[in-house]
């Protein structure tokens, strides 16, 4: 089976790619004087290192700027040394190996990994690495501005702030946004209107909710007097407290009413399920079961599901089997669990229509660990590709053209 995975990735090397998820600054915001630690420990590997023993007050100095990057490898290497097997570390060691031509991390090649690194901090570098990937577009999550290099770039407009309100500074935001001095609830309903009719006119490629890291995705659907009841007490709140979320009833309702408008434009929704980034959280509060009254009350929205669900990748496959309107996305999950995107793909290409499946989003915040996820993800598919080769179930020429459909094609159907 070896030789068939090889046969396969190799003509993988190449092709198109369309990433689902991204959160890179625009270009113009980045920070030219990171170093390689700054850079590399934004999200995800620094949350291995936590869970291995990496103190906040060591995190800390290894994210400051008073130490050198051989006092920071000191204090970061006996937890990098536990963690750099898992899908995080290796996406980072291909990078670094892809993109520097370096071997690895170790005390002797630390500063050369950060004088190669710090030489690619100019504009143009984003560009540069995605034609490397040939990735033709990339999904990337913005705010009301929907503002990014639209020859790379199709905007993602995130609705969770409408719902999760949580005090003066955001909806102060949200007014500003809407153009609208908001004294009533029916006037916080068409600021929502005003504000998803601004992004569909901006290109929106399609709405995202993450309210799952704050909140269950069980929805009820509340009466509008009772939503409105809620609203009404937090505009009489002393401005000076705690901020703190409206009650469940206002979120549940203003979630609902965004997603009768996605329903009417017939938009794509998509939703984080499973596993949270970060150090601790309630992972049954993002269970893709728990969407499924949405699923059937809102029959246009095309909800795209996170990360595999995973670990509920059981759960994501039959509901993309059972639910037109239900796709999986496997952005993150390749560096989340390899063997799992692998065991997982294997068997919904037995389970779900191919056309449902999307392969690839490289969900960082940093450029080079676009480039160290996708070799991963290739690796991946190109694996589960080999399995089903083996098993008769279809030809080697037959797998490429699946794994076009699954990195290209049908994410430029859902999105693009």
């Amino acid at each position: 089976m070896d030789k068939i995975f090889e046969t396969i990735y190799k003509q993988l090397e190449n092709i198109p790619v369309i990433d689902t998820h991204e959160h890179l600054n625009n270009e113009e915001l980045r920070n030219m004087d990171n170093d390689i630690f700054q850079e590399y420990l934004q999200h995800y590997f620094v949350s291995d290192l936590v869970s291995s023993g990496l103190s906040q007050s060591s995190l800390d100095m290894v994210m400051g700027d008073t130490l050198s990057v051989i006092e920071k490898w000191d204090i970061v290497e006996p937890y990098f040394e536990r963690c750099k097997l898992t899908g995080y570390g290796r996406a980072l060691e291909i990078a670094v190996k892809g993109l520097y031509n370096i071997d690895g991390f170790s005390k002797e090649n630390i500063q050369e990994i950060n004088y190669a690194f710090k030489k690619t901090q100019y504009k143009g570098r984003y560009g540069e690495i995605l034609k490397k990937c040939n990735i033709k577009r990339a999904l990337v999550n913005v705010y009301d501005s929907l503002k990014c290099d639209r020859k790379y770039f199709c905007p993602v407009f995130q609705i969770d702030p409408f719902v999760l309100l949580d005090g003066e500074e955001l909806f102060n935001a949200i007014k500003k946004a809407c153009g609208l001095d908001i004294f009533t609830f029916d006037q916080y309903l068409l600021g929502i209107d005003i504000v998803m009719e601004k992004a569909v006119k901006k290109g929106t490629a399609a709405f995202k909710c993450a309210m799952s890291y704050n909140r269950t995705l069980k929805v009820t659907f509340p009466k509008k007097e009772e939503a409105k009841k809620e609203f009404e007490s937090f505009l009489k709140r002393d401005k000076y407290e705690k901020p703190k979320y409206l009650g469940r009833n206002f979120q549940d309702y203003v979630f609902n009413y965004i997603l009768s408008i996605l329903d009417k434009q017939h938009s794509v929704l998509q939703i984080h399920t499973g596993m949270h980034e970060g150090n601790g959280n309630i992972m049954s509060n993002s269970n893709p079961e728990l969407l499924t009254p949405l699923f059937i009350k809102y029959p246009y929205i095309t909800f795209d599901l996170f990360h595999c669900g995973y670990p509920y990748v059981y759960s994501v496959g039959v509901l993309a089997k059972q639910f037109p309107n239900v796709y999986i996305d496997m952005c993150w999950a390749h560096i989340i669990s390899p063997i799992s995107a692998i065991r997982s793909l294997h068997e919904w290409l037995q389970l779900v229509p191919i056309s449902k499946i999307s392969a690839f989003g490289g969900d960082y915040l940093f450029i080079d660990g676009v480039y160290g996820h996708l070799l991963i993800a290739k690796e991946n598919v190109s694996r589960a590709l080999a399995v089903s080769v083996s098993q008769n179930l279809f030809k080697e020429n037959v797998a490429v053209d699946i794994a076009k459909k699954l990195f290209y094609e049908n994410p430029k159907n859902i999105f693009v």
